[in-house]
C-alpha cells in the first residue's frame, strides 16, 4: 500500500482525482503551494498521471484509509507493505519546505504546541525551540500513523507482519521526510531500508572505501535500533553499469549486508521489477540458505566490562 503518496493514473482524462475532489487533503509548502506533481518529477509518475502527498491529519482521507487497511489484512494475507509514508520535502523544490503547512496539520501542531506553525517558529533554524518542536511533531507523526496502520490490520489478522518502507537512514534526510527509523521499529515488524546514503553513491559497483564505510555504518545502527527485529536493505548493486562484472558487484553488495545481520534485497534499477542476474542470483541465494543459522541465527549481547565494575 502507498504510505502519504496518491497516485491517479491518467488523470488528464479522468473524472475525479484528488485535485478536482479533495484538494484540501494535499500537503503544502508555508506559501501555499500544494504537493501535486506530474510526469518528470519522478520515474515512477507517467505522462498523464497525478501525483499528490496527502496530509496525514485529512481525517477524512485516514478514515477510509484504515479501512482499507483492515479489508486488505482480512483476506489473509501474511504482509502488508507500506511504501514511504512521507511528509513531502524530497522532490525538486521540496528540499527545504518542512511540509507540511496544510489546515489539517497546522491545527493538529496548534493543538499539540499551542504554536502557529506558519508564525512561531523559525523555519530551519534548530536553535530555535518552535522549529524543533515542529520536528518532533513531524516526526511523531509519521510514527502514529505508521502505529494505527498495524494495529488496524492486526486487529482482523493478528498474525499478519507490518512492513515500512524507509529511503532516508541515519542522515539529514531522516529529519527532513520526518521517517525516523529509530520511532518507528517499535511500532512495525520489518523496516525495509532502501538505504542509499543520500550523499553517496547508489551503485555497489562504484562505491569508494568511504562510502562502504558510511554503508556500514548505517546498517549496523539499524540493526542496534532494531533489537530482534528484521531490517531489510533494498540496494542496488550495478544497474547496468559498464565495464564491471555483474556478479562480483553483486557479491559484493550481499557480503556487506549479510555481515550485519540484514536481509539481502538487491534490485536491477531503481523501477525494482525483475532480477539483474539470474544465475548469480541463484548462487547467491543458494549459497545464503545453506549459511542462515550462520548469519541469521538469534544473537545475545555481550556483557560489557563496565557491567563487571558495577557488579563489584
Amino acid at each position: 500500500m502507498a504510505g502519504t503518496e496518491c497516485i491517479t493514473p491518467n488523470a488528464d482524462k479522468t473524472a475525479h482525482t484528488v485535485m478536482k475532489d479533495r484538494r484540501e487533503w494535499v500537503q503544502r509548502k508555508i506559501t501555499g503551494e500544494p504537493a501535486v506533481f506530474h510526469s518528470g518529477a519522478a520515474i515512477w509518475i507517467k505522462a498523464g498521471d497525478e501525483d499528490v502527498w496527502i496530509s496525514p491529519y485529512a481525517l477524512d482521507w485516514r478514515k477510509t484509509y484504515m479501512e482499507r487497511v483492515r479489508q486488505v489484512a482480512a483476506t489473509g494475507i501474511d504482509g502488508l507493505y507500506v511504501d514511504v509514508p512521507y511528509w513531502m520535502t524530497h522532490f525538486e523544490g521540496w528540499e527545504n519546505s518542512w511540509a507540511s503547512f496544510d489546515d489539517f496539520t497546522v491545527a493538529a501542531f496548534r493543538a499539540k504546541t499551542g504554536l502557529d506553525a506558519k508564525k512561531d517558529i523559525k523555519l530551519g533554524d534548530f536553535d530555535d525551540a518552535g522549529f524543533r518542536a515542529w520536528i518532533d511533531f513531524r516526526s511523531d507523526t509519521i510514527r502514529d500513523f505508521l502505529d494505527q496502520i498495524n494495529r488496524n490490520a492486526k486487529a482482523v489478522n493478528p498474525r499478519i507482519k507490518t512492513i515500512a518502507e524507509i529511503w532516508p537512514g541515519i542522515e539529514r534526510p531522516a529529519v527532513l521526510v520526518g521517517a525516523d527509523v529509530y520511532s518507528l521499529y517499535p511500532v512495525v515488524d520489518v523496516l525495509s531500508h532502501e538505504y542509499d546514503l543520500n550523499e553517496g553513491e547508489y551503485l555497489a559497483s562504484a562505491r569508494s572505501q568511504l562510502d562502504w564505510l558510511l554503508f556500514q555504518v548505517g546498517m549496523i545502527t539499524f540493526r542496534a535500533f532494531a533489537g530482534e527485529k528484521a531490517t531489510w536493505i533494498l540496494n542496488y548493486s550495478w544497474d547496468q553499469d559498464k565495464g564491471i562484472n555483474p556478479a562480483d558487484a553483486m557479491k559484493n553488495l550481499a557480503m556487506s549486508v549479510i555481515v550485519t545481520g540484514s536481509n539481502f534485497w538487491d534490485a536491477p534499477g531503481i523501477e525494482m521489477q525483475g532480477s539483474n542476474d539470474l544465475l548469480a542470483r541463484k548462487h547467491l541465494f543458494g549459497w545464503i540458505r545453506r549459511n542462515e543459522r550462520t548469519f541469521y541465527s538469534p544473537r545475545t549481547s555481550l556483557p560489557s566490562p563496565l557491567d563487571e565494575l558495577s557488579i563489584h
